[in-house]
């Protein structure tokens, strides 16, 4: 019996001390269930050095949209889409739990968590500033850089332009948490996806294949059917409606056009961050797989402009529909200046004062049957003030 005890006892002991190392001190952050949170102790590549050296900033890497081991930054900071433990408690951890988990995909992605809290909760200034002060000891007792809580005066407001900027990652305090700052953001002008009909008969889904899911500089989160079931019978309408989430980088705001297999499609629910587009298809016409479109897109988000002369990026291309011949031919409006090798690697050749913003230089990556898609580049002003070379283009 003794032995038996002192063995439980060691089991014990022993899930403590890898709890206690798994668990790090993550400040108490209810951190959503597809979010991982970087610890200082993490392997550190590309922009992933950026932010170590500060702990627990949360990065949005979805396991069921991820391609090509691409992944996105939140768009906004933690505090943007977790509630510490704190402000929890003030309606009990089960009750809290319960409510996150009921959030729309589209309220989670546009309204603050704690705007959405205190509206369904009924929350008191009063309760709110209590533990917005817990929060703030909590970090001030932890040494660490970011001390702020809430900007209690703001959250108020219920004023979600100005609080959704607030905690844009350019804003912060912290030099590592600014340097993910992407701001403003590059505009996506138009949207082409494909999908797949069902079969007739039987009830839509809201799954697509993940290689279609990816539109380059959004995402395809889910589509619907209405009605769900879709025999595509005579005289009847059928409605598909995609519900789409710009990349970190981009924004649908100035979005002009969308395009469902090729249909016209009406846009509707744009904030920016996310948006709705659909088609409603007639007597089962219009479903085949629209014609080929070719979208050009930073995988990291950049937006085009170079800030120094020797940098190198990195560019890429979506063929819809997925079945088409991938290969693209990757080329340069004006390869003198700005060029791009056939790894979609783009670099400055020359300076020249015609390459700011706005300028007529764009890379191109056009697919076998000549279709092609464009992704405008220039330098920024400090570089073009070295420039010696000047031209009308």
């Amino acid at each position: 019996m003794k032995k038996q005890m002192i063995f439980i006892i060691m089991i014990i002991m022993l899930g403590v001390i890898f709890s206690g190392c798994a668990g790090n001190d993550d400040d108490g952050l209810q951190i959503e269930t597809y979010d991982i949170s970087l610890n200082d102790n993490a392997d550190c590549i590309n922009v992933f050095e950026l932010i170590c050296s500060e702990q627990s900033y949360t990065l949005n890497y979805n396991m069921d949209f991820g391609g090509e081991g691409d992944f996105d930054v939140t768009r906004f900071r933690p505090l943007f889409y977790s509630l510490p433990y704190m402000f929890s408690d003030i309606v009990g951890a089960e009750v809290y739990f319960r409510w996150r988990a009921s959030r729309s995909f589209e309220e989670y992605q546009n309204e603050n968590v704690a705007v959405s809290f205190i509206r369904y909760f009924n929350i008191s200034r009063e309760d709110f500033e209590r533990a917005n002060e817990k929060w703030i000891a909590h970090r001030i007792a932890r040494g660490r850089e970011d001390i702020s809580g809430y900007p209690v005066d703001l959250i108020f407001t219920f004023d979600n332009e100005r609080i959704n900027y607030y905690f844009r990652w350019h804003n912060s305090s912290v030099p590592a948490q600014r340097d993910l700052g992407i701001y403003p953001e590059a505009i996506i002008p138009s949207v082409a996806i494909n999908i797949t009909p069902p079969m007739v008969g039987l009830m839509a889904e809201s799954e697509m294949p993940h290689e279609e899911r990816d539109g380059g500089n959004f995402w395809v989160v889910s589509t619907s059917w209405s009605p769900e079931i879709t025999p595509f019978a005579s005289n009847t309408e059928h409605t598909v409606t995609a519900v789409i989430l710009a990349r970190f980088g981009y924004t649908f705001t100035g979005m002009q056009s969308a395009t469902i297999n090729g249909n016209p499609a009406v846009i509707s629910h744009n904030t920016g961050i996310t948006a709705r587009i659909s088609y409603t298809f007639t007597d089962g016409g219009g479903v085949g797989p629209g014609p080929t479109s070719v979208t050009v897109y930073s995988p990291w988000g950049w937006s085009g402009q170079f800030e120094c002369e020797n940098d190198v990026a990195q560019l890429r291309a979506r063929v819809l529909p997925s079945n088409a011949n991938q290969t693209v031919v990757w080329s340069s409006t004006n390869p003198d200046l700005i060029d791009v090798d056939q790894a979609g690697n783009v670099q400055i050749v020359q300076l020249c004062c015609c390459m700011r913003g706005g300028s007529s230089i764009f890379i191109r990556a056009t697919a076998v049957d000549g279709t092609f898609g464009s992704f405008n580049v220039w330098a920024n002003d400090r570089l073009m003030r070295t420039a010696d070379y000047c031209e009308n283009y």
